[in-house]
C-alpha cells in the first residue's frame, strides 16, 4: 500500500490532494475502531 502511495505521489501533487481526504477519514475511522477494540479487549480481561 506505501509502494502505491509514493507512486500516486510523484505522480503529482494533485494526485495527492485528491487522495487525501479518504485517507483521512480511513485513519479517522481506524483511530476510532481502535479505542472500541481496546475497550472490548479490557471488558473481556476483566471477565
Amino acid at each position: 500500500a506505501s509502494g502505491a502511495m509514493l507512486i500516486k505521489g510523484a505522480l503529482g501533487v494533485s494526485a495527492a490532494t485528491a487522495l487525501l481526504p479518504p485517507f483521512v477519514l480511513l485513519a479517522i475511522l481506524q483511530i476510532l475502531l481502535g479505542k472500541k477494540i481496546a475497550e472490548i479487549r479490557k471488558l473481556d480481561a476483566s471477565k
